[in-house]
């Protein structure tokens, strides 16, 4: 064997073994150890080396020079007496074969980010007037979903364990479908990332105190920023309208942790030209100052988009009727609420599309509820808009991008609901290909095909299922 075939550390390697009976090639997963077996790494290749006492394994599959590993195995006869469990070993080698070679987590990035360009159209994010469902693909989804979860079973150890105590293993992950969910509440509990973040987005906390916040660990913010934009122009701006951006929420200065604030400033750089101002400061947020600078951002005939929570758009609304007031904002100005009832009161989603005509002067087809978790990368929205430039007066229902799917389960088995049924929502997002890419919700709601009907959040004794598989994932770290 010479050396320039297998490296200089082979070589040496070579040396040290007195009585090799044969060379065979194996395709196994990147830098998995085996039992009983000592590494030498091959840095140059990119592969390692396995010394003494393997059994042998026969090749299936084509091999991927990168992932190739050499196995040299001695004395045929005391491997079989010395191996215990040879065949299990082998079947595993086997079945470990048939998977090409595992991309790194920026290899994986860059395969969600190609996706959600082609979703997208033109590469801006802008996607026409219509939801675009044609692109949807649920064999290239599906591909994704398998790349992504193996990444996520190999580098993320708390979501291995997890899967491991359901017995689930990547070759069984045909679809989106198999992936198994992580409750939102155990972002409470356990850091889930594939790699280091580059940010660390918490949730409110305003059930459990400031001290339970939920974390979520962004390992490459640039996919969480492609997926935002990407949506929130096929969803909130279809006729590739550039508003100036009011929101009426904090900024990232004030709050950088918040992820809603996060994508708000994305928005504000990247789809309004940079011009946009936030009307909660240190001092909090004082509803007549906001109805002044509302009213100058579109002094100028300039759409505007009114970003903001909805409970202190309330306050807005409370405010400008007290005092008799309107604001009438230009056309084609659009209002995108999000947040529920977080924090405070908050109109009903009737009450408020009132009060967006009688308050702003904005027409109900031109509000735009979002949905979204700082769990997730990714957001849904209220389909109104698009359809209504597809000539559609259907039902509002929310919308995610082609890069997520949502399925509904039984809120006391996780069980898979058909839709039209009731359940608990649980969205799997390739976007969250850093951390885990299926979570499942305590919110309750209807699954339509690619859309569903959120109903709020499901009450304590129907989230029983969500209880026990965050007892399950906790209980997988032991």
């Amino acid at each position: 064997m010479r050396e320039d075939v297998v490296g200089r550390e082979l070589a040496e390697a070579l040396r040290d073994l007195d009585g090799l009976v044969e060379l065979t090639e194996l395709l196994v997963r990147h830098g998995e150890r085996v039992d009983g077996v000592d590494v030498r790494r091959v840095e140059r290749e990119r592969a390692p080396v396995l010394l003494d006492r393997a059994a042998e394994v026969a090749l299936e599959g084509e091999i991927e020079p990168r992932v190739v590993e050499l196995l040299l195995v001695r004395h045929r006869r005391d491997v079989t007496q010395r191996v215990p469990g040879r065949q299990a070993w082998v079947r595993r080698r086997r079945a470990a074969s048939r998977l090409r070679a595992m991309p790194s987590l920026d290899e994986v990035v860059a395969d969600v980010l190609r996706f959600i360009a082609l979703a997208a159209g033109d590469g801006t994010g802008a996607a026409g007037p219509s939801p675009r469902e044609d692109r949807d693909d649920d064999a290239a989804f599906d591909a994704l979903v398998r790349e992504v979860f193996e990444l996520q079973l190999r580098e993320n150890r708390a979501y291995r364990a997890f899967c491991e105590r359901r017995g689930v293993r990547a070759e069984e992950v045909r679809g989106w479908r198999d992936v198994p969910a992580v409750p939102a509440a155990a972002f409470k509990e356990l850091d889930l990332a594939c790699a280091p973040p580059e940010r660390v987005f918490l949730t409110s906390g305003t059930t459990r105190g400031h001290e339970r916040r939920g974390r979520h660990p962004v390992p490459r913010l640039a996919l969480y920023r492609a997926s935002a934009i990407a949506h929130f122009r096929r969803m909130v701006l279809p006729d590739g309208a550039v508003p100036r951006m009011v929101g009426v929420l904090a900024g990232p200065d004030l709050l950088p942790a918040s992820s809603l604030v996060q994508m708000a400033d994305w928005i504000r750089t990247d789809v309004c030209d940079g011009e946009g101002r936030y009307l909660v400061d240190e001092r909090g947020f004082d509803p007549a100052s906001a109805a002044d600078r509302i009213e100058a951002a579109g002094s100028d005939g300039r759409p505007v988009c009114v970003l903001g929570l909805r409970v202190l758009l309330t306050t807005l609304v409370e405010h400008c009727r007290e005092r008799g007031r309107s604001l009438s904002l230009p056309a084609d100005s659009r209002i995108v609420d999000t947040g529920g009832a977080k924090g405070g009161r908050a109109l009903s989603d009737a009450g408020f599309l009132a009060a967006a005509w009688q308050t702003f002067g904005v027409p109900g087809y031109y509000c735009v509820n979002e949905y979204g978790m700082t769990e997730l990368c990714s957001q849904f929205y209220d389909d109104v808009l698009v359809a209504r430039f597809a000539g559609s007066n259907a039902k509002r229902r929310k919308l995610g991008p082609p890069w997520t799917r949502t399925r509904a389960v039984d809120p006391a088995t996780l069980a898979p609901l058909p839709d039209g049924e009731t359940g608990i929502l649980c969205h799997v997002d390739l976007a969250n290909a850093g951390s885990v890419l299926a979570v499942q919700t305590e919110d309750l709601g209807v699954v339509e095909g690619r859309r569903f009907r959120l109903l709020g959040r499901a009450p304590g004794a129907e989230a029983r299922g969500c209880a026990l598989a965050l007892s399950e994932i906790l209980a997988a770290q032991a």
